[in-house]
């Protein structure tokens, strides 16, 4: 059985920022989207009705988009894991890199 390769927390950021370039991608051709509905992959057909271009899949479109949205979810949720069980020393204390709020954040004029 193959072993699964593991990520680098590096790795893993550039990787959920290129799931948001395509979720953003996917949901800019969608016809619903506002500033799409009278431009991108339409045509006219005989009558001067807009209809999608036959090679336009609305249905495999979304069908990408959910996966591609499950797959960012559960990158997400283990980049989180990652960074709530990573643990440095701070003057002998130990912190988990989780704490990003401006109360929790050492002062470095003490």
């Amino acid at each position: 059985m193959a072993e699964k390769r593991k990520l680098y927390i590096y790795e893993a950021l550039e990787l959920r920022s290129e799931y948001d370039a395509r979720i953003k991608t996917f949901k800019d051709i969608l016809p619903e989207t506002r500033q799409n509905r009278d431009r991108l992959f339409l045509a006219r057909d005989d009558d001067g009705r807009r209809r999608p271009v036959p090679d336009f899949d609305m249905a495999e479109v979304r069908r990408q988009l959910r996966k591609l949205e499950v797959k960012r979810r559960k990158l997400n949720s283990a980049i989180q894991q990652a960074n709530f069980n990573s643990r440095v020393e701070y003057r002998q204390e130990p912190i988990n890199l989780h704490m990003h709020t401006r109360r929790s954040q050492p002062h470095y004029n003490r």
